[in-house]
């Protein structure tokens, strides 16, 4: 129990020692976790966004009136 306690004492005195480096260290994860939940946000908005654009999607095909019904049923995919 008192070496848990020493380990503690001294990491808590080495962050309090350290401050500016401490400070850094954290600020510097917090940008990269909001710049990685931005990306990853914007990804999904994207493929989000080009499904409801495929299903959007709509193919006009003009025969000429001679065509058989043959070959319209060939251009069916």
């Amino acid at each position: 129990m008192t070496r848990l306690r020493l380990v503690f004492s001294e990491a808590f005195r080495s962050i309090g020692a350290n401050l500016a480096t401490t400070v850094a260290s954290v600020v510097s994860v917090l940008i990269g976790m909001v710049l990685i939940g931005v990306f990853v946000g914007i990804g999904t908005w994207l493929v989000s966004w080009s499904d409801d654009k495929k299903r959007e999607l709509a193919v006009h095909v003009f025969v000429k009136d001679g065509a058989t019904p043959k070959q319209i049923d060939q251009l069916r995919v």
